[in-house]
């Protein structure tokens, strides 16, 4: 059977990029972690988009992540698990190469849960990505940062 045409070019291979398809081609997940302030990254990028630090290096996925769905994302919003009081980003940075986008900040929210009415109050940072496409930009995929700790 004859393979399907690609409908989006396969991704350029970097020597920032390089140690990432080579463990993939082993079978293995690899990401970037920042030594600096701890957080992991992805895409491959040798600065950490969460401090700026340039102090970086390729650590194995653990496989403890969670991955979220868009039903799952949209039932919790309908199930109101979370009420918000007060989201604000700041420190907002946008990076654009050929017809993809990164948009960073660090993210402020506080509320409380539906379920347990316990309040919640913490800065974390995201990013979010998109691809340009014949009718406008398309978000594609978003990572966010575990809550930060709290500032002395």
């Amino acid at each position: 059977m004859a393979q399907a045409q690609r409908k989006i070019p396969a991704p350029a291979v970097t020597p920032e990029t390089k140690p990432f398809w080579d463990a993939a081609a082993d079978g293995r997940l690899v990401i970037k972690q920042c030594t600096a302030c701890g957080q992991s990254h992805h895409y491959p990028r040798t600065i950490c988009p969460f401090c700026g630090s340039d102090a970086t290096e390729w650590r194995p996925a653990s496989g403890r992540g969670k991955v979220y769905n868009k039903t799952d994302l949209l039932k919790s919003a309908r199930d109101k698990d979370a009420v918000y009081e007060h989201q604000e980003d700041t420190e907002q940075s946008v990076r654009v190469w050929g017809d993809t986008a990164v948009i960073t900040a660090l993210l402020w929210v506080s509320g409380k849960g539906a379920q347990d009415g316990k309040t919640f109050d913490y800065k974390l940072w995201f990013s979010d990505t998109y691809v340009r496409t014949s009718g406008g930009w398309r978000y594609v995929f978003g990572q966010a940062s575990l809550p930060l700790p709290k500032a002395p």
